[in-house]
């Protein structure tokens, strides 16, 4: 009997995965792990309550690990550094690949498990050579393939995410026919690691200085009011300047200066940027690359020509370009496979030389 380990969080989505393949007739371990006890929870009591009572109900081993100083030092750490750059981070990239993903391969081999299935809405197909690959989840508005770019093939090729295929409304449905406790759970919303997820607390805290108020300035140099501090901001942003005559929208974050540059009219758009530690899990033609980028979560993708810039990947986007953030992800597809992905340094910026180096616990990529 195929043995597969169930990343369990106590929410609908990974309850019902265990369920799932429980039916399927698959020998079930499920594992929780443990990112964060303070000042929040991760899971939370709660959600950690629904996990022990759902695995004592069916009669599935589990299994809590901690991974808590991984996840301070490859997520929470890096998080608050790139906001001090003025860059917008992604922490759930950084998460997936550092410590979750990887977290759950280590256990599933120490308890001889030969899969890894988690409640993600995604999938996995296996390219024309054989490569496994993650493919978008049916559901549009719940597909996280975007997070899981730095996810390596040979991890790839182990993973099941059993709701790939089906909504997130077909998910609750079965819960509740099943009666799972965790049926009625709400989403997770916000910075998992953050008070009630709103990660303006999580500076407060850990970096003050990042909430200091600080000029805004228009383009042409002139002085127009004051910001909140650059970690409430991003580029593009328009919401909460308090600027009159607007729309304003942010165009540069000076981390430096603790300014911002704004522009009026519409937001800004990046036609070419480069890659910082970009992983590419596919063969780069000498010619270059065509496939489709998306900038962030719940960007369009564009079509864009890919080529090699040293340790990096240049990025030229076809037509008008697209909403850009330094810091935040840039993922490749090829029509709906991740192909490999990067962090995005905009031309008119310093992304800095520390921001180069990989993140905490990610192997080896491949460019």
């Amino acid at each position: 009997m195929t043995r597969v380990l169930v990343g369990l969080s106590g929410g609908v989505d990974s309850s019902a995965v265990v369920e799932l393949l429980r039916e399927e007739g698959l020998e079930v371990t499920a594992c929780v792990l443990t990112m964060q006890t303070a000042p929040v929870a991760v899971p939370t009591a709660e959600a950690l309550e629904r996990a022990r009572a759902l695995c004592a109900e069916r009669g599935v081993p589990l299994v809590e690990v901690d991974v808590a100083e991984r996840f301070a030092a490859a997520v929470v750490d890096p998080f608050v550094a790139e906001y001090a750059c003025g860059r917008t981070p992604n922490p759930c990239v950084v998460c997936n690949a550092a410590v979750k993903f990887a977290a759950l391969a280590a256990e599933a081999d120490r308890l001889g498990c030969e899969l890894v299935a988690t409640g993600h809405y995604a999938g996995v197909e296996r390219a024309a050579g054989g490569t496994p690959r993650v493919v978008r989840g049916a559901d549009a508005g719940k597909d996280q393939s975007y997070f899981m770019y730095r996810l390596p093939p040979e991890l790839v090729g182990r993973c099941r995410f059993p709701l790939g295929a089906q909504t997130k409304e077909r998910t609750r449905a079965f819960a509740r026919d099943r009666g799972l406790a965790a049926a009625e759970a709400p989403d997770s919303t916000g910075v998992c690691f953050a008070p009630g997820g709103d990660y303006h607390l999580t500076m407060a805290e850990r970096a003050p200085e990042l909430l200091n108020p600080g000029p805004i300035y228009a383009e042409d140099g002139t002085y127009l009011g004051e910001h909140r501090g650059i970690a409430c901001y991003t580029l593009g942003q328009r919401k909460g300047l308090g600027l009159s005559g607007g729309p304003w929208f942010i165009t540069r974050i000076d981390a430096a200066a603790n300014a911002l540059t704004v522009a009026q009219g519409t937001p800004p758009r990046a036609r070419s940027f480069t890659l910082r530690m970009p992983v590419l899990w596919r063969a780069m033609p000498s010619e270059g690359l065509r496939c489709l980028a998306q900038t962030h979560y719940r960007a369009h993708p564009v079509s864009a020509q890919v080529t090699r810039a040293g340790d990096r990947l240049r990025v030229e986007l076809e037509g008008a370009g697209t909403l850009a953030a330094d810091g935040q992800s840039c993922v490749l597809y090829e029509g709906d496979a991740v192909i490999g992905g990067g962090f995005i340094a905009l031309d008119n910026t310093c992304a800095g030389t520390d921001a180069d180096r990989a993140p905490a616990g990610e192997k080896g990529q491949s460019v």
